[in-house]
């Protein structure tokens, strides 16, 4: 296993002394989610009436923090529970298996296990992922949408990845073929058994995964982002052109179907050599409006 776990509910929570009340919620909140794979209680318990009561209760002064409080705290709760999750399954594993822990929480003892510092992402990483028979994914329990970074890491790398069941790895890779999800401790332990006793089904399913990955290559997502954002452009280039308006497109050196799109609706077309200056491209696109008054959008409005 690669990854951080911290288990001071003190220190994530940025407060001195946690009131009783609200330290045994949070543990009992803890225990709850952990048995719950797929599906996030803590952001929805963590309201804003939630957070008044414990800021008065903890007398933590949070005004200067911008983002919602509620999202704020919840973050930090799913981060104690993913430590104390991660912590509690390592120490299952270590129980009946040989297991090493690369972690940057030097201070952390997983007993039975062999600890290990931290590691570099670009030189070691890769190598541990390749070389390990099983590698383990524990999603940070924030993550309720989306793919956690670790999981490409370890199929891009070759490796053979055991993962938490989230939603969005079961819709972009194949379970059993390209990875292997888990559902609880009990469903984690019997996996790892099987797959340490079966080499060659795992070691193809490695291989699977390593060649299912490759789409989510650079090349390949940014094309993809590409061809999304062109899409975005021309729905919102299509959405005004229903009203009496001008419209004014700036573009900043495209090479793809966006030239097209700028073709077919912008009553005003300019270029503008890209200075990594968003500022002055839309400076640009000023000058050339006619109307008094402007309203500058982006392509995603």
């Amino acid at each position: 296993f690669v990854g951080n776990m911290n288990t001071n509910l003190n220190n994530i929570l940025m407060s001195d002394e946690i009131p009783s009340y609200y330290e045994g919620y949070i543990n009992g909140l803890a225990q709850v989610q952990q048995k719950i794979y797929g599906y996030n209680v803590v952001n929805e318990i963590v309201d804003k009436e939630w957070v008044r009561g414990y800021l008065r209760a903890s007398c933590v002064d949070m005004d200067n923090i911008v983002i919602p409080h509620e999202c704020v705290l919840a973050a930090q709760i799913n981060k104690y529970i993913t430590g104390l999750e991660r912590t509690n399954l390592l120490n299952a594993i270590a129980d009946k298996y040989n297991l090493d822990v690369f972690t940057g929480n030097e201070e952390l003892n997983i007993e039975k296990a062999v600890m290990h510092k931290s590691i570099d992402y670009y030189s070691r990483m890769p190598e541990v992922f390749r070389k390990s028979k099983i590698n383990l994914n524990m999603t940070l329990r924030s993550i309720t949408s989306g793919i956690s970074l670790r999981v490409y890491d370890i199929l891009g790398a070759g490796g053979f990845c055991l993962t938490n069941y989230q939603e969005d790895i079961a819709k972009l890779f194949k379970d059993g073929e390209e990875l292997v999800m888990f559902t609880d401790e009990n469903d984690m332990l019997n996996k790892l058994e099987y797959y340490l006793l079966h080499e060659e089904e795992r070691m193809a399913i490695a291989l699977n995964g390593h060649k299912a990955v490759k789409k989510f290559s650079y090349d390949n997502v940014l094309e993809y982002i590409l061809k999304y954002i062109a899409l975005k452009l021309k729905k919102c280039l299509a959405s005004l052109k229903r009203y009496d308006v001008e419209i004014v497109v700036v573009d900043t050196g495209s090479t793809d179907e966006t030239l097209q799109i700028i073709e077919e609706y912008a009553d005003i077309k300019g270029n503008y050599k890209w200075n990594d200056n968003f500022a002055e491209a839309r400076n640009c696109s000023i000058t050339l409006a006619n109307n008094e008054w402007i309203l500058v959008l982006d392509s995603d409005e």
